[in-house]
């Protein structure tokens, strides 16, 4: 908004900063970007643009290049490349368009408000509509990825809380006078507080259960009496409160498999596997068979017996996603059956 106000050098050197490390802390900031460059076109023209592109740009180049330098090439596998190898599905694009129909509309009408209202020029309302639908975008377009979690909504969410707040005091002003006005902006308001009362959060749920404690800490007992290494393919915090090493997450696995290339992602395989198959792990906790599968192997063709994982008061509960370790995998020393290397996907 400063910026905004006065397009000058001085302005533009302590936004560049800002919007560079934006990027480099979160890469989805690069879809972001265009919109947020049009935006600035919009409130100062192509020489206030320009004072920031080309600075930008320049600290970008820098910073990159030290990133690609001290890690060997592996900031771009681990920032662009893993990500992107995610892929856009029909379900994720679903998946949010119904939020934004069914969870915020109201908080969307009033934001569109504060766009046509808090500018008086028409470049001015174009370049705060442009700078919204950058927001709409970002997060429609990481949910959109598969894998993706509730947290890619914050930016949208963030935005909606400022400007539909905003915007909905515009209206307020404008209906002063007005019956027809002042109906209208009580109807959004019934609208506005029914949707923050249907979709409302409580912290309060995020705090485990008794039963889940109980659950947790006979598991962690359970874990720690095993004499020798034990992998928790998607809890290794229950691993390490036992005194264990940490196990990779199974989701870092399949995201290095399928993200990486092809002989990298092989050797990451045979490596897993041949941990697997060579007893290496005292026991293996899975939430579910399909954590083995992923690594093309099978409960038939490894030296493990398993059992089902006991909870007498209850498993651990998630309040908001995941499963709690169900399979109980111990190292019974037998031969296990020759199984075929997968070729990575």
């Amino acid at each position: 908004l400063r910026y905004r106000e006065n397009a000058g050098q001085l302005e533009a050197g302590w936004l560049v900063g800002p919007v560079v490390l934006a990027f480099f802390t979160k890469q989805a900031t690069l879809f972001l970007l265009p919109f947020a460059a049009v935006t600035v076109w919009c409130w100062t023209g192509w020489r206030g643009l320009q004072r920031l592109l080309l600075p930008g740009l320049a600290m970008a180049a820098v910073l990159l290049l030290c990133c690609l330098l001290f890690t060997g090439g592996d900031f771009l596998f681990y920032t662009l490349q893993m990500a992107g190898s995610h892929g856009v599905t029909w379900f994720g694009v679903q998946r949010f368009l119904s939020i934004v129909g069914n969870a915020v509309p109201s908080l969307i009408i009033a934001s569109i408000a504060f766009c046509f209202y808090c500018g008086g020029r028409a470049r001015d309302r174009a370049g705060w509509l442009a700078l919204l639908a950058g927001f709409v975008f970002l997060s429609g377009l990481s949910r959109a990825y598969a894998g993706a979690f509730f947290n890619v909504l914050m930016p949208l969410y963030c935005c909606l809380a400022i400007t539909a707040a905003t915007g909905f005091g515009w209206l307020v002003e404008r209906s002063r006078g007005s019956a027809i006005r002042t109906a209208g902006v009580a109807l959004l308001l019934a609208f506005m507080l029914l949707d923050i009362w249907r979709y409302r959060f409580d912290p309060a749920t995020q705090v485990p259960s008794p039963q889940t404690w109980q659950a947790m800490a006979a598991l962690v007992q359970r874990i720690a009496s095993v004499d020798g290494p034990v992998c928790v393919a998607s809890h290794g915090y229950l691993a390490w409160l036992a005194g264990k090493d940490f196990c990779a997450h199974n989701t870092q696995v399949t995201d290095l498999v399928t993200g990486t290339d092809r002989q990298r992602a092989q050797r990451l395989l045979d490596d897993a596997r041949q941990k697997i198959l060579g007893g290496h792990y005292a026991a293996i906790l899975l939430d579910r068979e399909k954590e083995l599968h992923d690594l093309g192997l099978q409960l038939s063709g490894i030296p493990y017996t398993v059992t089902a994982i006991d909870y007498p008061q209850g498993p651990i509960r998630f309040p908001v996603n995941g499963h709690a370790p169900a399979l109980w995998l111990q190292f019974n020393g037998s031969t296990p059956v020759q199984q075929e290397t997968p070729h990575a996907q």
